[in-house]
């Protein structure tokens, strides 16, 4: 509810804590949320619009109050005026709002913490910041830090107002899906305003949609430069890797599909997993096709959505995305790369300023959370790097490997390739197509996904169906180190065999699938 944060700030303040309280919010909705329940107990209220370096009273008004702008002295030190006029009588101040850093900010903060001049009047710093740790940690002793998120029924409350204004406005009436409420989940009172409007007018002002809710959190994941997507084929089109398919369709689907089963046996919802293997295997394709089977959406995350130039700026993200994503649930999160989030907290480097700790330990805390509907599926090449903390069970339940194909897989990948996902026109024989997979000893599905494109270009540039010659012509251009394949492949499986996460059964299944193969 609205008045939990509030009923918080008169707490502290009744309780002289402090003279400054930082609401952590980005919700310019509560600006005047909290003008409109703070004005009455000071004789003055003022606005300080820190970008536009401008300063208001509130004054009384016909609608409740509105505000007048103070002239300042711009040749002056702001801050030390603002300081005066809290100390000359009984006032509020209200800064919005603080989204970085400043150096200036932060000392007006601490000298009118604890001033004894503000305490005599009573005068309160009420400072709108994004987040609290765009300041510094000892601010914290000095000041109130207080945490603002949108409650079901504020944002109920909002979705019924909003509709009851353009009904009147509009002459007619509209009708709200029921589950607008729970699609609301993870948005700020301000998105929630304009994602009722935008539903509204997609309906031609018929009705308030629970689709247009998700759409707008999908254009919101954009924002953030994350991927919303909806996987539109499964292991179907996963050529080879049987013993890999099957031991997921055992260990994650089948459990996810069949909760009540598992519950009655007491086997845990799965809630992430990490596929390693060398690069180009397919981590990310199997990812997309898990995702289909299990009928769920994904989101794909990267290093780069996380850590920003900014101080406080990748922090603030994170928060945001997991709240996002979490309101989307269920769904799979699949994020690539992980060893360059989840590296070992002890190789940091110097002049990291420590956001990637702090980062880690806002993942950590959500990969943590009993709450967690979301499904991790991370891949990294380089599982030797890896923090402990992140692959532990709870947050990662299994490293599943993903290898080398065999010839069997290696077959069946680029028949995939031709006839699965391209429908590529084709003269190959059972035969030819034997030969292909034998020359292709090492390759990757990336390598083969490849050489199947280059080979439909030869063909296309003849006019001509793909035949094996377009094929022995494509093979000229790739160059494979079989020593270096397998020296890879010696490293990946040494490294798994000292993992505690990494089922033993199915990883000697894999060892005489894949390894022997290329002996």
């Amino acid at each position: 509810m609205a008045g939990d944060f509030l009923e918080k700030l008169d707490l502290y303040r009744a309780c002289n804590t402090s003279n400054v309280f930082v609401l952590c919010t980005s919700d310019a909705k509560r600006i005047p949320q909290v003008i409109e329940h703070i004005r009455r107990s000071y004789s003055k209220v003022l606005l300080y619009d820190l970008q536009l370096q401008r300063l208001y009273e509130v004054v009384t008004a016909e609608q409740g109050w509105e505000k007048r702008e103070v002239k300042l002295d711009l040749m002056a030190n702001v801050y030390a005026e603002l300081f005066n006029r809290l100390g000359s009588t009984n006032a509020a101040l209200v800064v919005k709002h603080a989204y970085a850093e400043e150096r200036a900010l932060s000392d007006f903060i601490v000298a009118c913490a604890q001033a004894p001049e503000l305490y005599a009047r009573q005068s309160s710093v009420i400072v709108f910041a994004s987040d609290a740790r765009i300041f510094q940690e000892f601010l914290g002793k000095l000041v109130v830090f207080i945490e603002i998120s949108a409650s079901e029924e504020e944002r109920r409350v909002l979705i019924q107002t909003v509709k009851r204004h353009v009904e009147k406005k509009r002459q007619v009436r509209i009708r709200v899906d029921r589950r607008v409420y729970a699609e609301s989940r993870g948005l700020n009172l301000h998105e929630t305003e304009t994602a009722t409007l935008l539903a509204i007018r997609r309906s031609g002002y018929r009705k308030v949609g629970a689709e247009a809710f998700r759409d707008f959190k999908v254009e919101l994941l954009k924002k953030h430069g994350l991927s919303y997507v909806l996987p539109e084929r499964g292991f179907e089109s996963v050529g080879g890797y049987s013993a890999l398919k099957d031991y997921i369709r055992r260990r994650v689907v089948a459990v996810l599909k069949n909760p009540e089963k598992a519950q009655r046996y007491g086997i845990a919802m799965p809630r992430g997993l990490l596929f390693y293997g060398p690069p180009g295997t397919g981590k990310t394709y199997i990812a997309k096709a898990l995702a289909r089977e299990l009928a769920l959406p994904m989101i794909q995350l990267n290093m780069g959505d996380f850590l920003r130039g900014i101080v406080g700026e990748s922090e603030r993200r994170v928060r945001k995305i997991t709240r996002l994503i979490e309101s989307l649930a269920p769904c799979v999160v699949f994020m690539d790369e992980f060893d360059q989030l989840a590296l070992a907290r002890d190789s940091y480097f110097s002049g990291d300023s420590g956001v990637t700790r702090r980062v880690q330990n806002q993942l950590l805390e959500w990969l943590g959370d009993e709450a967690r509907k979301s499904l991790l599926i991370a891949a990294t090449n380089f599982v030797e790097q890896l923090d402990e903390a992140f692959i532990r069970v709870g947050r990662i339940d299994e490293v599943i490997p993903v290898l080398y194909p065999d010839e069997e897989a290696r077959k069946e990948i680029l028949t995939v390739h031709l006839s699965v996902v391209r429908r590529v026109p084709h003269a190959l024989t059972e035969f030819e197509l034997a030969e292909i997979t034998r020359a292709t000893e090492w390759f990757t599905g990336a390598e083969l996904e490849r050489l199947v494109k280059e080979a439909s270009f030869l063909a296309f540039k003849a006019g001509e169906e793909v035949t094996a010659e377009h094929f022995d012509r494509a093979l000229e251009d790739f160059q494979i180190n079989a020593e270096q394949r397998r020296e890879k492949l010696n490293r990946a499986l040494s490294a798994l065999r000292s993992m505690e996460t990494v089922n033993r059964r199915f990883l000697r299944e894999l060892e005489k699938e894949l390894v022997f193969a290329h002996i």
